[in-house]
């Protein structure tokens, strides 16, 4: 690049909002890594699917920002204009946060790799700190925006209250509070499991996107559950005060939050009432039902005597099988012992010391190449559904070698090895071996939701 067009773009970068506390150097590197960019008016730039990740800064112009809600249904989380940032957040996280982003004008911006980024952030110490806080601002206002009980809030005012959100992170099994102590806080999770606790039996769970704490600043009563965390969980707190301050400005807040509080007593009340929907709810925490998106069942009614085909289809595919029979009874259903592919705080992946278990493109944690059968997850996982295999691998002596035994009529050495092993719903076949040999259609994979409707 020429010292004259080097200079201008490293001048370009320290007059924009947001960098002007970018040092020359720090300035220099990035001039020097990026790509100059343009988009015209009504393009659409793919930020979550897009499979080699890029950071933009707008250098000018104006864009709108689009998140996927809880219905997997787009919607605005506000504007970008001239020194914002987007594409960022997978330096920080293995999702985006960004579906998309809208360009409203014809916009102009410099596109860095996160892969260069990564190899020269240790020379970026400002820059990578400025990316941090624009990732935290906007993963704040995207919780917010995902939440249904701020749905008649507007953008902006989303963009006001993600300002005084504050975010608290709690380890599994953390009690968050106490049935019977005083509400200081809405909660909102931005990502983890809680269990809703009465009197020692849990009435509810909790996911992404829910809030919790209402009820006791609505009516200035205390708590009436313990909010206990199943999995790792990271939470936005608002303050009383605010919250007060947004009910008392938006009538159709308060609706909205009385009609979650009616519901809530109402399935409490159910819950409480009901020997086998306490039942169904202790079944489904015990054996981690609720960690995935789906769940692995039979209907034994619809099976032939001491059938075991799924189970063996499996075992033929990958040498041992991956799923077994007869977990735990669900009414109807048996359910199975196989891996629930936990979206958050999977304890395979925290115990693997290889980061050997990544998930791969249709949602399922898969064990990789890397694992060297130190068998940590094997004892991590609290369901039982990661064990130990034995497979032999050629004597690598390379394809000369290989071939000179061959001519020779001696067959290659094979070496045991011991790895991990865990189903991953089939990952790189074209079906998935338990469901296309059932015989009967008794083996199923269906959501959670289908599982458990209430």
């Amino acid at each position: 690049m020429a010292p004259l067009a080097l200079n201008l773009q490293i001048d370009a970068l320290r007059s924009l909002p947001n960098l002007t506390e970018l040092p020359i150097n720090e300035a220099t590197i990035l001039a020097r890594i990026g790509i100059f960019r343009a988009f015209a008016a009504g393009d659409t730039i793919p930020i979550a699917r897009l499979r080699s990740s890029q950071c933009y800064v707008i250098l000018s112009g104006l864009a709108d920002t689009v998140i996927l809600d809880r219905d997997g249904e787009p919607i605005s989380i506000g504007k970008l204009a001239e020194g914002d940032f987007f594409g960022n957040s997978i330096f920080f996280s293995s999702h985006s946060l960004l579906y998309a982003v809208q360009a409203q004008s014809q916009i102009f911006a410099l596109q860095w790799s996160i892969e260069r980024l990564h190899e020269k952030k240790q020379h970026l110490p400002v820059f990578m700190r400025l990316i941090e806080a624009s990732y935290m601002q906007r993963r704040a206002i995207s919780a917010l925006s995902r939440v249904p009980l701020f749905s008649h809030v507007s953008v902006e005012e989303r963009i006001l209250l993600a300002a005084q959100l504050t975010r608290q992170e709690f380890g599994r099994n953390t009690v968050i509070f106490e049935q019977g102590s005083a509400g200081k806080a809405l909660y909102l999770i931005e990502q983890g499991q809680i269990a809703v606790e009465q009197n020692g039996m849990i009435v509810a769970t909790l996911s992404d996107g829910d809030f919790f704490g209402e009820m006791a600043l609505l009516s200035a009563t205390p708590h009436n559950a313990t909010l206990r965390c199943l999995t790792p969980t990271r939470c936005l707190q608002l303050p009383g005060a605010v919250f007060a301050e947004q009910v008392a400005q938006h009538p159709s807040l308060e609706e909205a939050v009385r009609r979650v509080i009616d519901e809530r007593m109402h399935h409490s009340e159910r819950v409480r009432g009901d020997q086998t929907r306490q039942h169904l709810i202790k079944v489904a925490v015990r054996y981690g039902m609720f960690r995935g998106s789906h769940v692995l069942v039979r209907q034994p009614a619809q099976c032939p005597p001491d059938c075991r085909i799924c189970e063996q289809a499996c075992a033929e595919r990958f040498g041992q099988t991956r799923m077994h029979l007869n977990a735990a009874k669900l009414e109807e259903w048996d359910i199975t012992q196989s891996c629930r592919q936990c979206r958050v705080g999977a304890e395979c992946v925290e115990a693997c010391p290889e980061n050997a278990i990544q998930w791969d493109d249709n949602g399922a944690l898969r064990i990789t190449d890397a694992c060297t059968g130190c068998n940590d997850c094997v004892e991590a996982c609290p369901y039982d559904a990661v064990e130990s295999q034995t497979i032999y691998l050629q004597n690598q002596h390379g394809p000369l070698w290989q071939l000179w035994q061959r001519m020779q009529k001696q067959s290659v050495p094979r070496q045991p090895k011991t790895v991990a092993s865990k189903c991953d719903l089939c990952a790189g076949y074209d079906d998935r071996a338990c469901l296309s040999q059932c015989p009967t259609g008794s083996l199923q994979l269906i959501s959670v939701e289908e599982l458990f409707p209430f």
